[in-house]
């Protein structure tokens, strides 16, 4: 079906793919009723406006639409499926597992070969990692060289203020839902940091699936605050913090369990939707995460420092 609603700006738009909500799993399905639909959240980096549709009858459906987002320095990005998209994420991918090591020298062609594409889309796929941070510029002029950006304790402290920043944001919007979605979300982080608690208690805890939880627990926050042009800074610059976890995660029970500590604060302060305290509780979060990363950087180096 056609379910045809205003976006904020007046045009009035239509979507082309529905979904039911039902047990976090989207499913196809054509409501045969109407419904009013407001915005949810945009991902610029992959390309759509997802929209959140209320019916009477109490169902949440959702509708899809492909955009052509801009950033905030109105450099365009482009539609997801495109070949620069696909790079992209290819690339960024690359870099956030660490097979692209920090400080290493970008080589257009090889780059081309691995990945079986022409140079075109690989150059401009570059020029947008640059622009994220993913990727730095050495040298002027004709002798300037594009690299892996290193990570460094101080990229790290700034990188975690901004999220912790983002997240309270995100965090302050997602405390103020309705009752029943708040409750909702709720058990679901309660659900996400007792799997993170019982992590931390093993004798051998997996660092790898603690970061994945904790991930998908900061994630949930984030995407109950339904701001387009918030979710779609977040979803730029989050998995920035990847390419450190991903290298200097730990198997410190001690300070996991910290970190769970960290989270039940924030769980506490969304359940009395006291988004001062979410605000303030993420912020605290991601600044001890900063500690505890930086002591793990001091010991081990930095990667990737010239």
């Amino acid at each position: 079906m056609i379910v045809s609603f205003e976006l904020e700006d007046g045009r009035q738009e239509e979507s082309w793919c529905v979904r039911r909500r039902a047990g976090g799993v989207a499913a196809e399905s054509c409501p045969a009723v109407g419904g009013t639909a407001t915005p949810e959240g945009s991902y610029s980096a992959v390309g759509y406006l997802v929209y959140s549709i209320v019916f009477a009858e109490g169902f949440t459906w959702r509708a899809r639409r492909t955009i052509r987002p801009v950033t905030s320095r109105g450099t365009p990005t482009v539609e997801r499926g495109s070949s620069t998209a696909t790079a992209f994420n290819a690339l960024r991918e690359l870099i956030v597992q660490g097979r692209l090591a920090p400080g290493s020298w970008i080589v257009e062609s090889d780059l081309a070969s691995v990945l079986k594409m022409s140079r075109t889309p690989i150059r401009a796929a570059l020029q947008w990692l640059q622009h994220e941070g993913y990727l730095a510029a050495r040298g002027t002029g004709s002798k300037s060289r594009m690299m892996v950006a290193p990570l460094t304790l101080s990229d790290a402290r700034e990188l975690y203020g901004i999220v912790g920043r983002i997240e309270g944001m995100a965090g302050r919007y997602t405390a103020l839902l309705l009752p029943a979605q708040r409750s909702s979300l709720v058990a679901a982080l309660r659900k996400l940091n007792a799997e993170l608690l019982t992590i931390a208690k093993s004798s051998n805890p997996d660092p790898d699936r603690f970061v994945r939880i904790d991930t998908a627990f900061h994630d949930t926050i984030v995407d109950g605050c339904g701001l387009p042009r918030l979710l779609a800074i977040y979803s730029a610059i989050k998995p920035q913090t990847d390419r450190y976890w991903k290298l200097y995660s730990t198997t410190n029970r001690e300070e996991m369990k910290a970190s769970c500590k960290e989270h039940d604060r924030i769980i506490a302060a969304i359940a009395k939707r006291d988004g001062e305290k979410v605000e303030s509780a993420l912020q605290f979060n991601w600044g001890k995460g900063a500690e505890r990363l930086g002591k793990t950087i001091r010991r081990l180096g930095e990667r990737g420092s010239w």
